[in-house]
């Protein structure tokens, strides 16, 4: 998991990080927060479907967040995703892809009172993942709707060996 708080200004960790510098009281501290917009943006992985050559594609994603002095609290859901490809034109088992892409999804949202902090964002791991497959119709496809593979072979035969057997057909009549 993963923490972020937003809140009052302590002056005990400001001075450890930078020892020339305070922190505004809170009085001046809560006249300013009504005119800030907090923005957290993600960067978010997804699957497109319709393109064969670069299938993960990346998108920024922006939460914006207005303070207020009641607590509030979003968490977000970090999920792995995997994308199996079977695009092979002649059967499925062949050329087979595996991708792994995240996803960041704002799952939840509270309200609530607490004195230091404006605003808390936390990031959870999500146990599941999720598969997505990708199968094109293709030739053994093709072949299985249309009556199989043993049909077809039929069909070949059946047009090599027409002609021998229009022949032996004719020398029989004679």
């Amino acid at each position: 998991m993963i923490m972020i708080n937003l809140g009052y200004c302590n002056n005990y960790t400001l001075q450890l990080l930078h020892p020339n510098l305070t922190c505004k009281s809170r009085e001046e501290t809560d006249a300013i927060v009504p005119y800030v917009t907090y923005v957290f943006t993600t960067l978010e992985q997804y699957f497109d479907v319709s393109d064969f050559e670069n299938p993960i594609k990346y998108n920024l994603k922006a939460y914006q967040y207005f303070p207020s002095f009641d607590f509030k609290q979003a968490w977000f859901n970090i999920a792995e995703n995997r994308a199996i490809l079977k695009d092979s034109p002649l059967y499925s088992s062949y050329d087979v892809k595996n991708f792994t892409y995240q996803t960041i999804v704002e799952t939840y949202k509270d309200n609530g009172i607490l004195m230091n902090d404006f605003y808390q964002i936390l990031f959870l791991i999500d146990e599941n993942v999720h598969t997505t497959t990708r199968v094109v119709y293709n030739l053994i496809d093709s072949l299985t709707d249309t009556g199989g593979l043993a049909s077809v072979i039929t069909l070949i035969f059946t047009f090599l060996t027409m002609r021998i057997q229009r022949m032996l057909f004719q020398q029989e009549i004679i």
